[in-house]
Parts: structure tokens; sequence; C-alpha cells
């Protein structure tokens, strides 16, 4: 196992290098739960598996992630700028145990994703009126995301 993802992780860095148009500036680390770590290559960061385990040292700070939480890994660009947010463009109105949403478009994906990052909802909408109504009854309280396309709004239940 260790051979197999020290193969796999030799082989995204050069590939990586070779298909990026900026150059390399993190590793990112993608968990299960859709979650993500990421270390800057400026920290020198050691990358060690063991035979449960990744482990991920610099100076500034240390992780270790189970191989069965590990979604993917990679070496990434990003830039240094913050994308602006959009306005929500999403019509919908929340009930005690419900959301209704309106104006729809045929196929447009509908999530609802918890504070943790979770998806708890998803739903592709097929009602040519465009509505859809979604229980939430079963929700516990706390701060959700409805994620429509490219819109996100933001609702608490309490």
């Amino acid at each position: 196992m260790y051979k197999i993802c020290l193969s796999v992780l030799l082989l995204i860095l050069s590939s990586s290098r070779i298909a990026a148009e900026e150059p390399v500036s993190s590793f990112v680390i993608y968990l299960m739960d859709g979650t993500s770590m990421t270390c800057q290559l400026s920290d020198k960061p050691t990358i060690k598996f063991s035979t449960t385990d990744l482990i991920v040292n610099t100076d500034n700070t240390s992780f270790t992630i189970p191989l069965d939480n590990l979604n993917k890994f990679g070496f990434e660009s990003k830039s240094s700028s913050i994308s602006p947010i959009e306005p929500e463009k999403i019509n919908y109105t929340v009930f005690e145990d419900k959301i209704l949403i309106n104006d729809l478009d045929i196929g447009a994906l509908v999530k609802i994703i918890n504070i943790d990052g979770r998806s708890v909802f998803e739903r592709v909408n097929r009602d040519e009126r465009g509505d859809m109504e979604i229980s939430i009854s079963a929700f516990t309280p706390g701060v959700y995301l409805l994620n429509i396309n490219s819109s996100t709004a933001k609702f608490v239940i309490k």
C-alpha cells in the first residue's frame, strides 16, 4: 500500500508540474466529508505514509489523516485573489418545517449543506413549474447553505 501511494504521489507531482500554467504553490488533501486541508509548499512539507495514515509535517503545522478518510490529494496553484460573492439569486421561503423554492429551471441541482460542509439533501428539479418543497423537519438546528447550481443562500433552523 505504501509503495502504491508513493508512486501515485510521484506521478501526480510530475504531471502537475508539466500541466500547470502557474507554478505549483500548495499541497491539498481532499477528505471524504468534502472538506480539504492545504499546506503551502513554501512551508516545505514532508509527506509520509504509514500503513493506515497520511502524515504531513511542516515547521508550522502537522496533521495525520486516516487513509480511509482520504478522497484525493495533489499539488495545486492557488491565486491569492478573492472572488466577489454574487448576490443571492434564489427565490425561496423557509417555513417552520419546510423550504419552498420557486423559479427553478428544469434540471437545476438543489443541495442543502450543513455547517460542517456535508450535503444533507440533494435533488434535481423535474417540476416544469419550477417549484420544489423540501421538508426540513428532521434537520438539526443550525446554519445551512442552500445551493442551486452556482448560487448559494444561507438559512438558519432554530
